[in-house]
């Protein structure tokens, strides 16, 4: 392997997945704030009250509202690709546990958000750590939604 490969492809790869990762932690730790706070403070006694799959959907609208304007910055490519990570995983998770029952309609919706990216990708002519940022979210939120 060649040094200008490694530099160009290993390292921005190993940068996202690790970092995406900890981005996916850092998304679920901020939803798990939120379902806490409402549990504790708005809800108090009757905590049962909380619509799981409304908080779900409504945090991942949230994480797309905030994940938009973040990718208008100028900043670097490799820093917002391990950022919007953990937002995307957050909104892949909330769509396949919306359509938790019928797996293959919540794979078809991945997919096509999936597709979405890609030609969002191109049309904005973005760097490949964006493809890879949004498989690392797809593998991820797959791998913690899925049917046990």
């Amino acid at each position: 392997m060649s040094t200008p490969n490694f530099r160009l492809y290993f390292i921005p790869a190993l940068t996202i997945t690790l970092g995406g990762i900890i981005m996916i932690g850092v998304t679920w730790l901020g939803y798990y704030g939120i379902y806490l706070f409402l549990e504790q403070v708005v809800y108090g006694a009757n905590y049962q009250l909380i619509r799981i799959d409304l908080l779900r959907n409504f945090a991942a609208l949230g994480f797309a509202l905030i994940m938009i304007p973040f990718l208008k910055l100028k900043t670097n490519h490799l820093l917002k690709a391990v950022i919007i990570t953990g937002p995307l995983a957050g909104i892949m998770i909330a769509v396949i546990l919306t359509f938790y029952l019928d797996m293959l309609l919540a794979l078809f919706v991945v997919g096509m958000l999936n597709i979405a990216l890609v030609f969002a990708n191109q049309h904005f002519k973005g760097p490949w750590y964006y493809y890879y940022s949004a498989f690392v979210a797809t593998i991820v939120s797959l791998l913690y939604a899925w049917p046990r």
